[in-house]
C-alpha cells in the first residue's frame, strides 16, 4: 500500500519547514500543496526531496486538498495523510494512522485532538464540540472531533465524493459526504500543539468562515431531512471510535 502525506499551506514559511523535517524522517511521499503563499514558501522549502504543487493565488485549503488528492492519485498513493502547516501537529503520530489504516482498510482516520490541554484556545475548544454537534444532527454519526485537520484519507474513495466547497468548511463537508457514502470515520487520539517554537498563525477569519460554516450546515442539513424523509432507517445511530 503507498501512504503519503499531503500538506496544504499558506504563509506559514517558518513553521514548515521544520514540520517537513519532521516528516521526511517517516516517509519520503510528501506533497506540498503552496496555496498562494506570498512570503517566500517555496523558496524556503524547494532544496526538500518533496513534490510540489503550486497556486499563484490562494484557493483555500479545501481547494488546495483536492488538488493534492488528484496529484496523490497520479503518484499512486492509495492514502493520503493531512497535516497543518502550522506546527500543531507532530510527525511522531503518524505510525498511529499507518496502524489504524492497517486495522480498517478503506476508512478515514481523524487525529482527534485533547482540548483539555491548557495551552488549547476556548475558540478551538468551542468549535471543536460545536462542528461535533452539527455533524451528528448531519449524519446520525458520532464524530469525534471534524475540525481535525490531522487525518488519512482512502485517495481514490474520498476523490469520488462530491463537495461543494473549497474553504476551510471542506474538512466539515467531507466527512458529512463520507458517512453518506457508507465510509467508516475512526477516531484516534494524537497530540496537538497550540504553542509551536517559532508561533503559531491562525488564518481563520472569525467572520468570514464562521459564515461558510453555517451555510454549508444549512445546506448539509437539509440534504440530510430529505434523506431521512426517503428513508427513515437513516435515523438508526452508529458510533465510529
Amino acid at each position: 500500500m503507498q501512504i503519503g502525506v499531503l500538506i496544504p499551506t499558506y504563509n506559514h514559511r517558518f513553521l514548515i519547514k521544520s514540520v517537513l523535517l519532521d516528516c521526511l524522517e517517516y516517509t519520503k511521499n510528501i506533497i506540498v500543496v503552496i496555496d498562494g503563499s506570498t512570503d517566500g514558501t517555496l523558496e524556503h522549502i524547494q532544496d526538500l526531496s518533496i513534490h510540489i504543487l503550486y497556486f499563484s493565488e490562494n484557493k483555500g485549503k479545501g481547494a488546495a486538498l483536492k488538488a493534492g488528492f488528484a496529484e496523490a492519485e497520479k503518484l499512486g498513493w492509495d492514502y493520503a495523510i493531512t497535516i497543518d502547516s502550522d506546527g500543531q501537529h507532530k510527525a511522531k503520530d503518524l505510525p498511529l494512522f499507518l496502524d489504524s489504516i492497517e486495522k480498517n482498510g478503506e476508512a478515514i482516520i481523524l487525529g482527534n485532538r485533547d482540548m483539555d490541554l491548557a495551552c488549547a484556545p476556548k475558540a478551538n475548544k468551542f468549535g471543536k464540540k460545536f462542528t461535533n454537534f452539527w455533524l451528528k444532527i448531519e449524519t446520525g454519526v458520532d464524530i469525534l472531533d471534524g475540525q481535525s485537520g490531522f487525518r488519512a484519507y482512502p485517495v481514490k474513495k474520498t476523490k469520488s465524493l462530491f463537495t461543494l466547497f473549497n474553504g476551510y468548511e471542506f474538512e466539515i463537508e467531507i466527512l458529512a459526504r463520507a458517512s453518506w457514502a457508507q465510509m467508516e470515520i475512526v477516531s484516534i487520539p494524537i497530540e496537538v500543539d497550540y504553542n509551536p517554537e517559532g508561533g503559531r498563525i491562525s488564518h481563520f477569519r472569525n467572520f468570514r468562515d464562521s459564515f461558510r460554516a453555517s451555510v454549508l450546515n444549512t445546506i448539509l442539513v437539509t440534504l440530510r431531512v430529505f434523506q431521512v424523509l426517503k428513508n427513515p432507517r437513516l435515523l438508526s445511530l452508529k458510533k465510529y471510535e
